[in-house]
C-alpha cells in the first residue's frame, strides 16, 4: 500500500498532540457536516452537485496504489451505492425560508462517508501495516457511501421539481 498522506505532522505538531489534532479535526468536520444536514442549505444545482463531486474526488484520492482488481471491486460497489442512493435516498426535505428554497439531505449517508474517509486517513497515518483487507474494506465502504451521496443528489434534483409544483404561486408572477 502506498502512503499518500505525506504531510509531515512531526514538523509542525509535536508527537504528543498529533492524535489530539486529528481528533479535533474529525469533530470539527462532523459538526460542520451535521450542521449543514440539520439546518439545511440553499438549493441550487451547483450546491447539490458540488458536495458529491468533492466526495468523489476525495474518495478517488484514497484509491491510489490499489490493484486493478481492487479498483474494479470499488467501482462495482460505487455503482451499487449510486443505484441505492437513487432508490433509497428519500430522506431529503425541501422547505422555503425567507422566500428562498432550501433543502436538507439525509444524515446517515454523509455520516457513513465521513467516518469511512476518516478511518482511511487514520489507517494511513497511524497503522499502515494493517492487513490489506482492512484498508480494502474501508475503500469499499467509502465507494458505496460516495455512490449513495451522488445518487441522493440526483434524487434531490428530481424531488425539487415535484416540490416546486406544490408551491403556491404569488400574484403577479408569470409562468
Amino acid at each position: 500500500m502506498i502512503s499518500i498522506f505525506n504531510f509531515p505532522f512531526e514538523n509542525y505538531i509535536p508527537a504528543g498532540y498529533q492524535f489530539d489534532f486529528l481528533a479535533t479535526l474529525t469533530v470539527l468536520l462532523l459538526v460542520l457536516r451535521l450542521s449543514r444536514l440539520f439546518y439545511g442549505r440553499k438549493y441550487s444545482l451547483g450546491r447539490v452537485m458540488l458536495v458529491p463531486v468533492l466526495y468523489t474526488l476525495l474518495s478517488v484520492y484514497t484509491y491510489i496504489g490499489l490493484s486493478v482488481t481492487q479498483k474494479e471491486l470499488i467501482i462495482f460497489f460505487w455503482i451499487v451505492g449510486l443505484a441505492a442512493g437513487i432508490i433509497y435516498g428519500k430522506k431529503d426535505r425541501f422547505y422555503v425560508k425567507n422566500d428562498v428554497l432550501r433543502y436538507r439531505s439525509s444524515a446517515p449517508f454523509t455520516i457513513l462517508w465521513t467516518l469511512s474517509f476518516l478511518g482511511e486517513i487514520y489507517i494511513y497515518l497511524y497503522d499502515p501495516k494493517l492487513p490489506v483487507s482492512v484498508g480494502l474494506a474501508l475503500n469499499v465502504i467509502l465507494a458505496a457511501s460516495t455512490g449513495l451521496i451522488l445518487g441522493e443528489s440526483f434524487r434531490i434534483i428530481n424531488s425539487r421539481r415535484s416540490f416546486v409544483k406544490t408551491l403556491p404561486t404569488k400574484k403577479g408572477e408569470g409562468n
